[in-house]
């Protein structure tokens, strides 16, 4: 009986989830200006991702989607994020979780165009 309750309570301490969350066509944290804009003139990186992760003190929420996005930028060294999906992170115990929000997507610089020569 006390190896069940020993078990039962690591799973306690290691449950989680991801839950896919959203799919956006395009998101930004940066004042962009791309009206009538030819996207395949711009350097894309493909498939980079962001994250925000922070403790969840008693299920309280101190993670931001906009930092998720900024990382995504910053890494993909760019200002636009498109076809982009969203995920949402938690992994339980008993007193908080951690919480994480992760985009995953292309990431554009609307100031690098390609070369074509």
């Amino acid at each position: 009986m006390k190896k069940l309750i020993t078990l039962l309570s690591l799973l306690l301490i290691v449950t989680g989830c991801t839950t896919h969350i959203a799919s956006v066509t395009g998101i930004s944290t940066k004042e962009i200006h791309a009206k009538h804009v030819d996207l395949d003139k711009f350097q894309i990186s493909k498939n980079i991702e962001g994250t925000d992760t922070s403790f969840c003190p008693f299920g309280i929420p101190l993670f931001k989607l906009s930092h998720a996005v900024d990382d995504a930028l910053r890494r993909g060294d760019g200002d636009l994020l498109i076809n982009g999906d969203i995920y949402v992170t938690n992994y339980f115990a008993l007193i908080g979780s951690i919480c994480s929000f992760k985009i995953k997507g292309d990431v554009i610089n609307l100031k690098k165009q390609k070369n074509n020569s």
